[in-house]
């Protein structure tokens, strides 16, 4: 579709309704039609099966981060993709309280939420707190996006029915607050990484 020259004015903002039409569809449909590596779907199966911690590691650029949105977009909506749905058999219960922690603030606004953001239904986002950084589904459901810079200290006091922590932290202070984090609510933890300083 172009938009023409010749075309009218009207015409013109038409064919424009149509693409948006058309994008916003793509938007509602994507993560029920994703479909994944071999590593990807095992662990994404093993967690919406009950698998609670899991470490990712892989090459950068290896999909690690798709997961992590991936992950928090099916929990969050309810929406299993269309290609592991046979395999998921634990019921799926779409209202939890999730924490994402990334490095720091960059990393989180432009990787992990961003990865979250382009999987999740734009129909399923009730409200977003930029104060905050916590996310809000339909479902009831909070995503709530932090980074690992800001110290452990800043997670104490929370209870998650789960935690993805995207790179591996410094500080090991983090991912045993994680553990703690989530115990009340026999949580998972997913880390995922590239061993830039080795294993």
């Amino acid at each position: 579709m172009m938009i023409s020259e010749n075309m009218t004015r009207e015409q013109k903002i038409d064919l424009l309704k149509l693409c948006d039409a058309k994008t916003a569809s793509q938007t509602e449909t994507a993560l029920q039609k994703m479909t994944f590596s071999a590593i990807q779907e095992e662990i994404l199966v093993a967690i919406l099966n009950g698998v609670q911690t899991v470490i990712g590691c892989g090459a950068n650029q290896s999909g690690k981060s798709t997961l992590g949105g991936v992950l928090f977009a099916v929990l969050t909506t309810g929406i299993i993709p269309d290609s592991i749905k046979q395999r998921v058999t634990a019921p799926l219960r779409p209202r939890g309280d999730y924490l994402s922690l990334a490095l720091d603030f960059t990393s989180s606004y432009a990787i992990s939420q961003q990865k979250v953001f382009s999987l999740l239904p734009p129909r399923m986002l009730n409200h977003f707190s930029k104060e905050y950084r916590i996310a809000t589904t339909q479902t009831g459901s909070t995503v709530m996006f932090k980074s690992v810079d800001s110290g452990w200290e800043k997670i104490q006091g929370f209870i998650f029915d789960g935690v993805w922590v995207d790179e591996e932290p410094k500080d090991v202070m983090i991912w045993k607050e994680t553990s703690m984090r989530t115990i009340a609510r026999s949580g998972f933890r997913m880390m995922t990484f590239s061993p830039l300083q080795g294993l």
